[in-house]
């Protein structure tokens, strides 16, 4: 189950607790230590970064149609809690 960290402005984001964009950064050799470089995803709204679900491949979905993906809550994206 994901960690529900709610983003200070992603209130009006429906169905996510943080409004998830690609991240432009990812793999940037500028700065190969930054933490941001390493993540799939980050919010628009707040510090946030996460990867994409690999249970359903980042569609939030689950093969059998019950419901939102169980390990995303159907967000397609795990948020990175700073550990691993």
């Amino acid at each position: 189950m994901v960690q529900k960290v709610k983003c200070r402005r992603c209130s009006e984001c429906p169905n996510s607790n943080h409004h998830w964009l690609p991240n432009s950064d990812f793999g940037n050799d500028e700065d190969p230590e930054a933490e941001h470089t390493m993540r799939d995803y980050v919010c628009k709204h707040c510090p946030m970064v996460g990867n994409e679900c690999p249970a359903c491949f980042g569609s939030g979905e689950t093969d059998d149609e019950d419901g939102p993906c169980p390990d995303c809550d159907g967000e397609g994206v795990i948020p990175f809690d700073g550990i691993g």
